[in-house]
Protein backbone atom coordinates (compact mmCIF):
# COMPACT_ATOMS: atom_id res chain seq x y z
CA UNK A 1 0.00 0.00 0.00
CA UNK A 2 2.80 2.39 0.87
CA UNK A 3 4.59 1.74 -2.44
CA UNK A 4 1.36 2.17 -4.35
CA UNK A 5 0.74 5.52 -2.61
CA UNK A 6 4.22 6.81 -3.46
CA UNK A 7 4.06 5.83 -7.13
CA UNK A 8 0.47 6.98 -7.65
CA UNK A 9 0.17 10.06 -9.90
CA UNK A 10 -3.04 11.12 -8.12
CA UNK A 11 -1.31 12.23 -4.91
CA UNK A 12 -2.08 15.75 -3.61
CA UNK A 13 0.51 18.51 -4.32
CA UNK A 14 1.43 19.01 -0.65
CA UNK A 15 2.40 15.36 -0.25
CA UNK A 16 4.49 15.50 -3.45
CA UNK A 17 6.30 18.64 -2.20
CA UNK A 18 7.15 16.98 1.09
CA UNK A 19 8.51 13.93 -0.68
CA UNK A 20 10.64 16.10 -3.00
CA UNK A 21 12.01 18.04 -0.05
CA UNK A 22 12.84 14.84 1.80
CA UNK A 23 14.60 13.44 -1.28
CA UNK A 24 16.65 16.64 -1.72
CA UNK A 25 17.55 16.60 1.97
CA UNK A 26 18.72 12.98 1.74
CA UNK A 27 20.80 13.76 -1.35
CA UNK A 28 22.45 16.75 0.33
CA UNK A 29 23.24 14.70 3.43
CA UNK A 30 24.73 11.95 1.29
CA UNK A 31 26.88 14.47 -0.61
CA UNK A 32 28.17 16.12 2.57
CA UNK A 33 28.90 12.75 4.16
CA UNK A 34 30.84 11.55 1.13
CA UNK A 35 32.77 14.84 0.94
CA UNK A 36 33.75 14.73 4.63
CA UNK A 37 34.74 11.09 4.34
CA UNK A 38 36.98 11.86 1.38
CA UNK A 39 38.62 14.75 3.28
CA UNK A 40 39.12 12.53 6.32
CA UNK A 41 40.54 9.73 4.21
CA UNK A 42 42.82 11.85 2.04
CA UNK A 43 44.00 14.61 4.41
CA UNK A 44 43.02 14.24 8.05
CA UNK A 45 44.15 10.64 8.69
CA UNK A 46 47.51 11.03 6.92
CA UNK A 47 48.11 14.26 8.88
CA UNK A 48 47.25 12.59 12.20
CA UNK A 49 49.50 9.65 11.41
CA UNK A 50 52.34 12.04 10.58
CA UNK A 51 51.79 13.93 13.85
CA UNK A 52 51.74 10.74 15.91
CA UNK A 53 54.91 9.54 14.24
CA UNK A 54 56.61 12.92 14.76
CA UNK A 55 55.63 12.99 18.45
CA UNK A 56 56.97 9.48 18.96
CA UNK A 57 60.25 10.29 17.24
CA UNK A 58 60.79 13.85 18.58
CA UNK A 59 58.56 14.60 21.55
CA UNK A 60 60.36 17.81 22.66
CA UNK A 61 60.20 19.39 19.22
CA UNK A 62 56.56 18.37 18.89
CA UNK A 63 55.66 20.08 22.19
CA UNK A 64 57.49 23.27 21.17
CA UNK A 65 55.85 23.34 17.72
CA UNK A 66 52.44 22.70 19.27
CA UNK A 67 52.69 25.62 21.73
CA UNK A 68 54.22 27.90 19.10
CA UNK A 69 51.43 27.10 16.61
CA UNK A 70 48.71 27.58 19.21
CA UNK A 71 50.10 30.90 20.44
CA UNK A 72 50.88 32.18 16.93
CA UNK A 73 47.47 31.39 15.44
CA UNK A 74 45.70 34.49 16.78
CA UNK A 75 48.47 36.99 15.83
CA UNK A 76 48.70 35.55 12.32
CA UNK A 77 44.94 35.74 11.83
CA UNK A 78 44.89 39.28 13.24
CA UNK A 79 47.70 40.34 10.91
CA UNK A 80 45.93 38.96 7.86
CA UNK A 81 42.62 40.58 8.82
CA UNK A 82 44.16 43.98 9.60
CA UNK A 83 46.22 43.91 6.40
CA UNK A 84 43.20 43.15 4.26
CA UNK A 85 41.10 45.76 6.05
CA UNK A 86 43.81 48.43 5.69
CA UNK A 87 44.31 47.63 2.03
CA UNK A 88 40.61 47.84 1.27
CA UNK A 89 40.15 51.05 3.28
CA UNK A 90 43.09 52.83 1.66
CA UNK A 91 42.01 51.68 -1.78
CA UNK A 92 38.49 53.01 -1.29
CA UNK A 93 39.78 56.27 0.21
CA UNK A 94 42.28 56.71 -2.62
CA UNK A 95 39.63 56.12 -5.28
CA UNK A 96 37.22 58.50 -3.55
CA UNK A 97 39.90 61.17 -3.17
CA UNK A 98 40.90 60.75 -6.81
CA UNK A 99 37.29 61.16 -7.92
CA UNK A 100 36.81 64.23 -5.73
CA UNK A 101 40.05 65.86 -6.88
CA UNK A 102 39.36 65.12 -10.55
CA UNK A 103 35.81 66.48 -10.23
CA UNK A 104 37.16 69.65 -8.59
CA UNK A 105 39.75 70.12 -11.35
CA UNK A 106 37.15 69.60 -14.07
CA UNK A 107 34.74 72.05 -12.44
CA UNK A 108 37.54 74.60 -12.06
CA UNK A 109 38.48 74.28 -15.72
CA UNK A 110 34.80 74.62 -16.66
CA UNK A 111 34.54 77.84 -14.65
CA UNK A 112 37.67 79.23 -16.30
CA UNK A 113 36.31 78.30 -19.73
CA UNK A 114 33.00 80.04 -18.95
CA UNK A 115 34.83 83.20 -17.85
CA UNK A 116 36.99 83.17 -20.99
CA UNK A 117 33.99 82.68 -23.27
CA UNK A 118 32.10 85.49 -21.51
CA UNK A 119 35.07 87.82 -21.89
CA UNK A 120 35.40 86.82 -25.55
CA UNK A 121 31.70 87.52 -26.13
CA UNK A 122 31.84 91.04 -24.71
CA UNK A 123 35.16 91.72 -26.45
CA UNK A 124 33.60 90.72 -29.76
CA UNK A 125 30.68 93.07 -29.10
CA UNK A 126 33.04 95.97 -28.29
CA UNK A 127 35.20 95.36 -31.38
CA UNK A 128 32.12 95.12 -33.60
CA UNK A 129 30.72 98.39 -32.20
CA UNK A 130 34.10 100.12 -32.61
CA UNK A 131 34.40 98.93 -36.22
CA UNK A 132 30.86 100.03 -37.11
CA UNK A 133 31.31 103.37 -35.34
CA UNK A 134 34.58 104.04 -37.18
CA UNK A 135 32.95 103.22 -40.51
CA UNK A 136 29.97 105.50 -39.81
CA UNK A 137 32.27 108.29 -38.62
CA UNK A 138 34.28 108.20 -41.85
CA UNK A 139 31.06 108.14 -43.83
CA UNK A 140 29.87 111.25 -41.95
CA UNK A 141 33.11 113.04 -42.79
CA UNK A 142 32.73 112.10 -46.45
CA UNK A 143 29.10 113.33 -46.56
CA UNK A 144 29.97 116.63 -44.86
CA UNK A 145 32.86 117.26 -47.24
CA UNK A 146 30.68 116.53 -50.27
CA UNK A 147 27.31 118.01 -49.25
CA UNK A 148 28.13 120.47 -46.49
CA UNK A 149 25.45 120.98 -43.87
CA UNK A 150 23.09 118.70 -45.79
CA UNK A 151 25.49 115.82 -45.30
CA UNK A 152 24.27 115.15 -41.77
CA UNK A 153 20.74 114.39 -42.92
CA UNK A 154 22.11 112.29 -45.77
CA UNK A 155 24.28 110.39 -43.30
CA UNK A 156 21.29 109.69 -41.04
CA UNK A 157 19.27 108.53 -44.01
CA UNK A 158 22.09 106.25 -45.08
CA UNK A 159 22.21 104.70 -41.61
CA UNK A 160 18.49 104.06 -41.81
CA UNK A 161 18.90 102.61 -45.29
CA UNK A 162 21.73 100.37 -44.11
CA UNK A 163 19.61 99.16 -41.21
CA UNK A 164 16.77 98.26 -43.57
CA UNK A 165 18.85 97.77 -46.69
CA UNK A 166 19.34 94.04 -46.60
CA UNK A 167 15.65 93.24 -46.53
CA UNK A 168 14.79 96.01 -49.01
CA UNK A 169 17.43 94.87 -51.46
CA UNK A 170 16.29 91.28 -51.24
CA UNK A 171 12.69 92.36 -51.89
CA UNK A 172 13.71 94.59 -54.80
CA UNK A 173 15.84 91.90 -56.39
CA UNK A 174 12.98 89.41 -56.12
CA UNK A 175 10.52 91.91 -57.65
CA UNK A 176 12.92 92.76 -60.47
CA UNK A 177 13.48 89.11 -61.27
CA UNK A 178 9.74 88.51 -61.36
CA UNK A 179 9.24 91.59 -63.57
CA UNK A 180 11.97 90.42 -65.94
CA UNK A 181 10.39 86.99 -66.15
CA UNK A 182 6.97 88.51 -66.91
CA UNK A 183 8.47 90.79 -69.56
CA UNK A 184 10.22 87.91 -71.27
CA UNK A 185 7.03 85.86 -71.14
CA UNK A 186 4.83 88.59 -72.71
CA UNK A 187 7.35 89.77 -75.32
CA UNK A 188 6.76 88.03 -78.72
CA UNK A 189 9.70 86.34 -80.30
CA UNK A 190 10.87 87.89 -83.58
CA UNK A 191 11.78 85.62 -86.45
CA UNK A 192 15.46 85.89 -87.22
CA UNK A 193 16.37 86.41 -90.82
CA UNK A 194 19.75 86.92 -92.44
CA UNK A 195 18.92 90.59 -93.18
CA UNK A 196 17.83 91.35 -89.64
CA UNK A 197 20.85 89.59 -88.22
CA UNK A 198 23.10 91.55 -90.51
CA UNK A 199 21.45 94.85 -89.55
CA UNK A 200 21.46 94.21 -85.81
CA UNK A 201 24.91 92.64 -85.80
CA UNK A 202 24.23 90.02 -83.09
CA UNK A 203 21.42 88.85 -80.80
CA UNK A 204 21.62 89.56 -77.06
CA UNK A 205 22.93 86.62 -75.09
CA UNK A 206 21.98 85.38 -71.64
CA UNK A 207 24.93 87.26 -70.11
CA UNK A 208 23.67 90.56 -71.52
CA UNK A 209 20.19 89.90 -70.09
CA UNK A 210 21.67 89.16 -66.66
CA UNK A 211 23.70 92.36 -66.76
CA UNK A 212 20.63 94.39 -67.69
CA UNK A 213 18.67 92.77 -64.85
CA UNK A 214 21.43 93.61 -62.36
CA UNK A 215 21.54 97.20 -63.66
CA UNK A 216 17.76 97.48 -63.17
CA UNK A 217 18.09 96.16 -59.60
CA UNK A 218 20.82 98.69 -58.78
CA UNK A 219 18.77 101.52 -60.32
CA UNK A 220 15.71 100.51 -58.29
CA UNK A 221 17.74 100.29 -55.05
CA UNK A 222 19.32 103.72 -55.74
CA UNK A 223 15.85 105.08 -56.42
CA UNK A 224 14.58 103.77 -53.06
CA UNK A 225 17.59 105.25 -51.24
CA UNK A 226 17.05 108.61 -52.96
CA UNK A 227 13.39 108.55 -51.95
CA UNK A 228 14.35 107.93 -48.34
CA UNK A 229 16.96 110.72 -48.48
CA UNK A 230 14.40 113.12 -49.96
CA UNK A 231 11.91 112.24 -47.21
Amino acid sequence: MGGADVDSPNLPPKKLDKEELSLQFDRSITFVRSYTLSIERDYARPLLKFCYAFVERRPISAVFIGFFSFLSFLPIISFIGISLFTTVIFTVVALGAALVVSAGIVLGQLAVLFIILTATFFTSICLSLMTISTFLFFRLIIFIRREGSRGLSLWLNEIQALAMGAQSKMALSQNSVNAADETCAHTPLQASTPDSSAESGSHPTGTDIDRKTEAKEDDQFDYVVKDQVTE
